[in-house]
């Protein structure tokens, strides 16, 4: 099985008034943008969300007008970006994983490609 451990926990306080991953891009959120670019990875079998608390309530409110059908959980974060990898591998540790990838939840221009030649090698 390959997980994709999706980090976006951060407070985006150097971008302004709200986190970037929930900022509007083409009438959805960045977030949404990049789950779905590994949801359309056959290369991936799972998909896990690293959020902050609140940034969980919030993504709450918006999952279900997408249809993210890997995605298997949505976990809370740490204070820093290690602490959120960490909480994600821990989240999986025990499971059968054959390949993990991770990748920031507010960088949504990575291409199937580019995510199944990463699984690949």
């Amino acid at each position: 099985m390959n997980t994709a451990i999706i980090v976006a926990a951060g407070s985006g306080l150097r971008f302004g008034s709200q986190p970037k991953q929930f900022t509007s891009l083409l009438g959805k959120p960045l977030i949404v943008h990049t789950l779905e670019q590994f949801e359309s990875c056959p290369a991936i079998d799972e998909i896990i969300l690293v959020l902050s608390e609140d940034g969980r309530e919030r993504f709450e409110q918006i999952k279900d007008q997408f249809e993210i059908s890997n995605l298997k959980s949505v976990i809370t974060g740490g204070r820093t970006r290690a602490e959120s990898v960490k909480s994600g591998l821990d989240h999986i540790a025990g499971k059968d994983e054959d390949i993990v990838v991770i990748h920031d939840g507010a960088r949504p221009f990575i291409s199937v490609d580019e995510i199944t030649q990463t699984v690949e090698k």
